[in-house]
């Protein structure tokens, strides 16, 4: 079925993506991903990014993983040590909507960790 598919041009030849990934990684600092075959599915997993993160400070690494906007902010959250929502808005002159959705992105992306409650929320760098 695969090499059906290959002559046809609707995907790459056998196992030659697997190659493309991992050089594509490794030119960008980031760990190889683990390849498994499980119950019939073949499966890439990739490292969290914040792990390679912590790893790897490199400026290809940032220029690849975060906007201008999101090394601004781990730029100022690494020398102030936290931020609000509000303080967050202010620098970039934003709305409180897109404020929140882009911190609880790089929260996701586990770039910040959210602390507090209420009130008192702040984003802080992961431990």
């Amino acid at each position: 079925m695969a090499d059906a598919l290959h002559r046809a041009k609707l995907i790459e030849g056998w196992g030659t993506e697997t190659l493309r990934i991992i050089l594509a990684l490794e030119e960008r600092g980031m760990a190889r991903p683990q390849f498994r075959f499980e119950m019939g599915a073949f499966i890439v997993r990739f490292e969290s990014p914040s792990l390679v993160f912590e790893k790897s400070l490199e400026p290809p690494l940032w220029d690849t993983l975060l906007t201008e906007r999101q090394r601004k902010i781990v730029a100022y959250v690494r020398e102030a040590e936290s931020i609000t929502n509000k303080q967050y808005r202010q620098l970039f002159d934003l709305k409180e909507r897109r404020a929140c959705e882009e911190l609880v992105e790089m929260v996701g992306q586990e770039f910040l960790n959210r602390a507090g409650q209420g009130r008192t929320i702040h984003y802080i760098m992961p431990d």
